[in-house]
């Protein structure tokens, strides 16, 4: 894949605040070289991998998950000592995305889910990994529910396919937290009881749409992410 424009608006929402997370964590000597380092992986990353073909959606969270990397990777090069671990790397990501407008903006259209069309869309796209999955895809069965829930049963995963090939599995953890951050974001409960990552058959997501609103933005972001959800 070519380090395009998806990649670089990708790198340009998260780099501001993973900087100042590392930054406030390590110092800024040491979080300019890990970005400096992070930055030259994550075109590397971008290069080896192919668009899943399964909406921006999926795009975006393979992409988000080889920025991980690449911070995680950089860090470690920087100095094994120190660097994050994957619980860290979870948290970092955490944090960053509660601070970015651009990421709030992203969640906020995760309740359009709930919606009569978005739960055909979902099924739909869910049929259609049961016929081709890329690669780096998603297979996985959609389970009707109501206005307010349903269930997603994933079967394989891109990015523990994408980690292992890294020789990072271990960052998995900080991986398999990244739903749940979004899902907090947009006021959505998510539930599992299974996970790919521990060697469990499947990762089985019950989503629950709460009336608790999405958050405040608290800081600024780029008005083209409204595009890429």
């Amino acid at each position: 894949m070519q380090y395009g424009m998806t990649p670089r608006l990708v790198w340009h929402i998260l780099e501001r605040d993973l900087r100042a997370e590392l930054t406030r964590r390590y110092g800024q000597e040491d979080a300019s070289a890990i970005m400096k380092n992070a930055q030259i992986r994550f075109r590397e990353i971008v290069g080896g991998i192919e668009d899943p073909r399964q909406g921006r959606r999926y795009f975006w969270s393979l992409l988000q998950a080889g920025l991980l990397a690449s911070v995680y990777i950089a860090a470690r090069a920087q100095d094994p000592d120190v660097a994050p671990t994957p619980e860290e790397c979870a948290g970092l990501f955490a944090d960053v995305c509660a601070r970015s407008s651009a990421c709030l903006k992203i969640a906020a259209k995760l309740r359009d889910d709930f919606s009569i069309q978005g739960q055909r869309d979902i099924q739909r796209s869910a049929l259609l990994t049961q016929m081709r999955c890329a690669d780096y895809g998603w297979r996985y069965i959609y389970t009707t529910g109501s206005d307010r829930d349903y269930m997603v049963t994933y079967r394989s995963c891109g990015i523990l396919r994408l980690y292992h090939e890294l020789g990072v599995p271990e960052l998995m953890r900080a991986a398999c937290r990244m739903p749940d951050v979004w899902a907090e974001l947009a006021g959505i409960k998510l539930e599992r009881t299974m996970c790919l990552a521990d060697g469990d058959p499947c990762c089985d997501f019950s989503l629950t749409l709460e009336d608790a609103p999405v958050p405040e933005k608290s800081d600024e972001g780029t008005e083209d992410a409204e595009d890429n959800t």
